[in-house]
Order: structure tokens, then sequence, then C-alpha cells
């Protein structure tokens, strides 16, 4: 027994509960053994009878001995010190004789999450940000093989012992309650949960699980957030205003989408329509399909098809475009590999345009380039403006006063910069329009009319229709004369 801790007068008043455990009396003298109720520690007081007529120390020892009480070596100082003190003031104690060992319960086994779990806050932002409630950021995103957490073993624990001896025993350590859900695996120790398949969290109680699709029963609102997953989206409602959408893989919406941002690495099908508000913007790499667009900005890698009409939209494909019913109105169009729609344009001559045998990319880079080629032209212009006849003839220049030479020699560098520039720029374009040679099998079919104030471009060749072109008609580039034919 451990001798650490014990005084020769430690009294537990206010600090340990004390019972009677067992006492003696003689004809001078009372001895009573006091204990705490785990029986950890052991008292003794003395109380003398007779003047000076306290017990001896081997007394009170043959009492704690009797008693079954494992006394430590320093416990005879203690009881030397209270058969003084007894002697003196005739009641001494309680005074510290033994000292046991409380048990240690065991530690439960804790999980240790290795991913961040979903967030159920309305909103977060940064410190004196404003927070956007549209950030719920209640999604955990999974990889394949991706650990989730570990779980430690729960600890035995240490047993005690008594004022006797005797062992106290201990709770031992509960094991951490973490089950296995679908998709998850486990290491061979079972002591790590592994995702065996790309999703997001799901924790259901104490089940762990990864779900490979993301499922929306209903809008996604405030209360739903923006969502970015890893995974295919399926939404059975609406997308609402100012919400993002994205998906690693595909977008599958049955309502309509408003003025939202969606963006898929495959795939997005829209069953109820996109009326984008002018603000709405639809990204994927696949194949896009949707009834209706409306004022809405939609580039994809794959191609479109929108069941009833696109009006007031800019839509761009690296495939084909097909229009199933209604028409193209007051849209800005590209499509790479042909178009189909039964009207392009309105009768209200509103402004369409059509680009069909060219990346969307290119399309942007030869305006660009022509924009710049222009700006250019006319800041040459404005130079030889000022030059004058210097501007034809610069060995005028040694003609004019110093300063006046030195202005004319700025402004004629300054030009010769400026040509070198348009060269390059004129070559870019070249080299773009000689990519955006289109094939013979790019073409445009219109099933009932285009109106006039349509403008239509297939590769290089252009044309704008002035007047109404009945259908069914099938456009076809004239390479020739860079126009556009009219077949029926």
């Amino acid at each position: 027994m451990s001798d650490k801790d014990i005084s020769p007068e430690h009294s537990a008043d206010g600090q340990v509960q004390l019972k009677l455990l067992d006492s003696s009396k003689s004809d001078n003298s009372a001895l009573e053994l006091l204990c705490d109720n785990d029986r950890v520690v052991a008292f003794i007081r003395i109380t003398t009878l007779a003047d000076n007529a306290a017990p001896s120390a081997e007394e009170v020892k043959s009492f704690l001995l009797e008693k079954g009480v494992q006394l430590a070596e320093l416990a005879e100082k203690n009881i030397a010190s209270a058969v003084a003190s007894a002697r003196a003031k005739g009641t001494v104690g309680p005074a510290l004789v033994a000292r046991g060992r409380k048990p240690e319960d065991g530690k439960d086994g804790v999980v240790k999450w290795l991913v961040r779990r979903g967030d159920e806050s309305a909103g977060r932002a940064a410190a004196g940000a404003r927070v956007d409630y549209k950030e719920r950021n209640v999604i955990t995103n999974i990889t394949r093989g991706q650990k989730i957490l570990t779980i430690s073993e729960p600890t035995a624990g240490t047993p005690g012992m008594d004022i006797f001896g005797n062992e106290l025993p201990c709770r031992p350590g509960q094991p951490a309650d973490a089950r296995r859900g679908k998709n998850v695996d486990v290491s061979e120790d079972g002591k790590t949960f592994m995702a065996a398949c790309a999703g997001y969290l799901d924790q259901t109680g104490v089940v762990v699980a990864v779900e490979p699709v993301l499922t929306v029963k209903g809008d996604v609102d405030l209360s739903v957030g923006n969502i970015d997953f890893v995974g295919p989206v399926k939404v059975s409602g609406d997308i609402l205003d100012g919400f993002h959408v994205r998906s690693a893989e595909d977008i599958d919406v049955s309502g309509m989408v408003e003025g939202a941002f969606l963006d898929a690495g495959k795939c997005i099908s829209v069953t109820g329509g996109v009326a984008g508000k002018g603000k709405g913007r639809v990204t994927c790499k696949g194949a896009f399909e949707a009834r209706y667009l409306n004022d809405v900005y939609v580039e994809t890698d794959g191609e479109i098809k929108v069941h009833n009409s696109i009006v007031n939209s800019t839509v761009k494909s690296l495939g084909r475009i097909d229009v199933l019913s209604g028409g193209i109105k007051g849209a800005n169009v590209v499509a790479r590999d042909g178009l189909r729609s039964p009207e392009i344009g309105s009768d209200l001559g509103v402004r369409t345009i059509v680009v069909v045998g060219m990346d969307y990319d290119l399309k942007d880079r030869l305006v660009t380039v022509e924009r710049e080629m222009g700006v250019v032209k006319q800041t040459m212009y404005k130079i030889e403006a000022a030059l004058g006849p210097i501007a034809s003839q610069p060995e005028m220049v040694s003609r004019l006063a110093d300063e006046k030479a030195q202005v004319a020699k700025k402004l004629i560098a300054q030009r010769d910069k400026l040509r070198e520039h348009h060269k390059r720029l004129s070559a870019a374009r070249d080299d773009v329009l000689t990519r955006m040679q289109v094939n013979e099998g790019v073409w445009v079919e219109v099933a009932k009319a285009i109106f006039p104030g349509v403008v239509m471009q297939i590769g290089t060749c252009r044309r704008t229709f002035e007047v109404e072109v009945a259908g069914p008609v099938k456009l076809c580039p004239d390479l020739e004369n860079g126009t556009i034919l009219v077949r029926r």
C-alpha cells in the first residue's frame, strides 16, 4: 500500500464523507475506525476517558490490524502522533492511517472522423462578411477509396484496492458504436471505414454509408442550398433563382430552372425548361435537353435538344442543336455540327443569329481578333492624319525643326509598330478562318420559315435574310461565293 499523501493529522471534514466502520472501547479510552463510502481511506479517532489515559501506539496498531486494515509504513508515525495528541487534548482525529487506491474506469472507444460532416447551419460567412444563406454546406463529398473514419479500441481500466487489500472493480470502456452501411468497406482490423464508391456521406444514427446519387425531393431552395457534388444529381422539383448546382456527372431536373447556375461534367436534362431571367447559366461537357430556353446562357460540348423554342438566349454547342417545335427567336445560336428548327426569327423582324460549322471558341476568337484589328487600324489612321504628307514621305522629317522632327519620328515609330501588330492579327485571323472551314455535311434545316432579320453563318459563308423564306428548306454553304444557298 502506498505511503504517499499520509499526514499525521489529516482531517477529512469537508473533503471526504466518513462513516463509522468499527470501534473499540476500554475503561480509559475509545477507538473509532472511520472510512469513506468506498473504503479507500481509513482514519482513526482516539478519545481518552481518563486523564492522560490514551492507548499506546501498539494498542491502536493492534486494533487496526485485527480489523484487517492494511497499514502503510508511515501509518506508524501517524498513529504515534495521534496518540500523543490524544494525551494532550483528550480527543484527536480523525487521523489518516491507511489509503487504498480508487479504481480507474476504462475509456470508451472513440470514432475519429477523417472527413467533414455536413454543417446544418443556415448559412456561412467569413468574419465581417454577410451570411450567404444559400451556402448551407450540408453535403460531404467522398471519393472512392477515401478513408471516412477510424475507431479506437476501448481500454480495460485499472482496478482499485480498499483499505483491507480487496480489489475494487473498474468499469471497462465501451466499444465505439459505428456501423458499416452500404458502399462502405472496412479494413481487416475493423478500425477504418473507407468509401467503396464516390458519393456523399450519409449518416443515420450510428450507421455510416456513402450514397452515389444525390436526390433532392422537392425544390432547390434555402432549405437545400447550393449543391456541389461528385456524383449525379436528381432534383424532383424546381431550381430557384440564384442557386448553384454543380455535378461531376449528370444533372436531372424534373421541374423547371429559373435564374440559376448549372454545371455538369456530363449531361443535363431539364424536363420543365429554363427561364433564366437574363442571369441563368447552364454549362456541361455532355448533351443538354430541355423543354424550352428563355433568356438564358447555355454552353455544351455535346448535342442540344429543345422540345419547344429558344427565345432571347445565347446557346452554344460543339454538337448539333435540334429544336423540335416552335423555333429560334431573338437568340444567338452556335452549333458546330449543324442545326434543325421549325422556324428561325419571327415575323416582327427580331434579330436572330445562327452560326454553324465552327467551334464557338473559334467564333469568339474571330470576333476578338477582328475587333482588335479595327482598333489598331483606326489608331493608324489618326497617326497618319497627324503626320500629313510626312506619312508617305518620311524624308521630309529632316526639313523640320528639331522639336517637330522628334514628334514626327515618334509618331512614325508608333505607326510602324502598329503595322507589325496588325500583320500579326491578320495572320491570327487567317488561321482562325482556316480552322473554321466547314465540313461538307454541315447544314441548317428549317421546316416552316426563316424570317427577315436572321443573320446566318455556315463556316466562313454568311447571309442576312431580308425577306421571309418559306420552308421546308435546307441551307448549305456556297464556299466559292462566300454566301449560303437555300435548297428545297
